[in-house]
């Protein structure tokens, strides 16, 4: 299988390009080249997280989702980001109201939805303190800590257990 479809395999809503973005960056993440090893935990991503997402919530766009180490310092990521494994994502979720109009899904309610429904993520952070809220999902891969953490932030560096 190729590269390509990969990602468009196992999602109608996805394709690669999503991969390598960044709203703050975009020049730096156009430097990216996403490896094999990296498509596929993508495709697992997409498969077992966001695919279920955009069928109950519809459109997303992509806010970050592959990270060079250069992104990730840019962008003020934590040094041992998943973004940096492409296990990690931050989406926003949108959902048509009339024919050609969207409106944004609040973030709060697909981090319930994800956490009622038990979705199989590593880390479920919603950071409530910025503008607009920002949803931050990643997966368990092979060779990191496990985690299942649904976690609030209310203040910058700051978390809280959600339960």
């Amino acid at each position: 299988m190729s590269l390509n479809n990969l990602i468009t395999t196992r999602s109608k809503f996805f394709s690669k390009k999503e991969i390598v973005v960044s709203s703050k960056h975009p020049e730096l993440a156009s430097k990216i080249k996403p490896t094999t090893k990296e498509l596929e935990v993508a495709a697992l991503l997409i498969e077992s997280v966001l695919h279920p997402l955009r069928l109950r919530f519809g459109p997303c766009r992509i806010d970050s989702w592959l990270r060079s180490y250069e992104l990730n310092k840019a962008v003020g990521g934590a040094s041992g980001s998943d973004h940096l494994y492409c296990s990690a994502v931050d989406p926003f979720f949108t959902k048509l109201v009339n024919h050609n109009k969207t409106t944004p899904v609040d973030p709060l309610e697909v981090f319930k939805y994800i956490y009622d429904n038990k979705l199989p993520v590593r880390q479920c952070i919603i950071y409530m303190y910025k503008d607009p809220i920002q949803l931050h999902l990643s997966i368990n891969i092979p060779g990191r800590e496990y985690k299942n953490d649904f976690l609030m932030s209310y203040d910058p560096g700051e978390y809280e257990f959600y339960n």
